[in-house]
């Protein structure tokens, strides 16, 4: 992997540092495996215009409660976060179109993304925890960040709340390992979508 460099999330170089690349949050779009409303044409569009998404109330939720859910890693399982690794922006060294922004890197080199959600419900793809079984739009993110970091371990630490016949709101952790075979085929189909990309970009020059 290359590390690009160290930008503020949000700031105009942390945009353009992944507006002509793939980031592991976008993979789901381009392989159709994304519970939200972005199509990978709509991400398509987006890139190619230079614009972003809309912060939605969720994203904000995500945001301002990330440093809670990596602090419950660090209180509950004994998480210990590289600063330095955690803050940077990451490019496969073979495929510099492929981007990782993780939300942390722990001193014995395993991934950690956290995450807020409504509920870990098994109908929206959620296992038990401590098993690897999370919807598929996370486990292509953590799949990607590994294959692109170069890291064999993925930790997704969770903070889920949701109305199941009472109020709840509960931590989990699921933990995995990077399946090379499955992300040489995501580097295949992003390669494909990612050719069309720069293809029309080039056409609009």
């Amino acid at each position: 992997m290359t590390t690009l460099g160290t930008y503020t999330p949000q700031s105009p170089e942390w945009y353009e540092a992944r507006r002509w690349r793939i980031g592991a949050s976008e993979v789901s779009v381009i392989l159709g495996m994304s519970p939200w409303q972005e199509t990978s044409a709509d991400l398509m569009a987006r890139k190619l215009a230079g614009t972003h998404l809309d912060i939605t109330p969720a994203m904000m939720r995500g945001h301002l409660l990330e440093p809670a859910v990596l602090a419950w890693g660090v209180e509950k399982h004994g998480l210990a976060y590289d600063p330095a690794l955690s803050a940077a922006t990451y490019a496969s060294t073979e495929h510099d179109w492929a981007l990782a922004n993780p939300d942390a890197i722990t001193t014995d080199a395993t991934l950690v993304e956290a995450k807020t959600t409504h509920n870990r419900n098994t109908e929206d793809g959620w296992g038990r925890a401590g098993t690897a079984a999370i919807p598929l739009a996370y486990a292509c993110q953590v799949e990607w960040a590994c294959g692109v970091i170069g890291l064999e371990r993925w930790t997704l630490l969770v903070l889920a709340g949701g109305l199941n016949g009472r109020p709840t709101l509960d931590f989990a952790a699921y933990r995995g390992t990077h399946n090379p075979t499955r992300y040489a085929r995501m580097v295949a189909a992003a390669a494909r979508w990612h050719d069309q990309l720069i293809a029309e970009r080039e056409a609009a020059a």
